[in-house]
């Protein structure tokens, strides 16, 4: 993708001191946090930077998280080692995903209205 296309996050995921959209998780993740078993498995798609991903994981959840973007995937992974956390971050396209378990939450937030539909 051209520079020029790029959507703004992608330039500001490469930059180390600058949050995209916020630190702190959706306010919605802490409203139905309670309702979170413990040992539940939770996957969060288009976790950008991982403001949700980061937040579960620290509280110690399961999380797994993707985005389309390699840079935002890579910010988290290193929000993840300076903050200690363990989640399991990857990147892929929510078009084509592959569900390889089940997971007990599914977290999506400013994503979905990106998909185009098909045909």
């Amino acid at each position: 993708m051209s520079n020029d296309l790029a959507p703004f996050w992608e330039k500001t995921y490469q930059e180390e001191d600058t949050v995209t959209f916020s630190n702190q998780p959706n306010g919605t993740v802490r409203e139905f946090e309670h309702l979170i078993g413990m040992q539940s498995k939770i996957l969060e798609v288009g976790c950008g930077e991982g403001q949700n991903a980061l937040y579960l994981a620290g509280k110690g959840y399961q999380v797994d998280a993707f985005d389309l973007s390699e840079h935002g995937i890579a910010k988290l992974k290193h929000r993840c080692e300076l903050s200690k956390t363990h989640l399991n971050a990857f990147v892929a396209d929510l078009t084509t995903y592959q569900f390889q378990q089940t997971y007990d939450m599914i977290l999506c937030f400013g994503t979905l209205h990106f998909v185009e539909k098909n045909g």
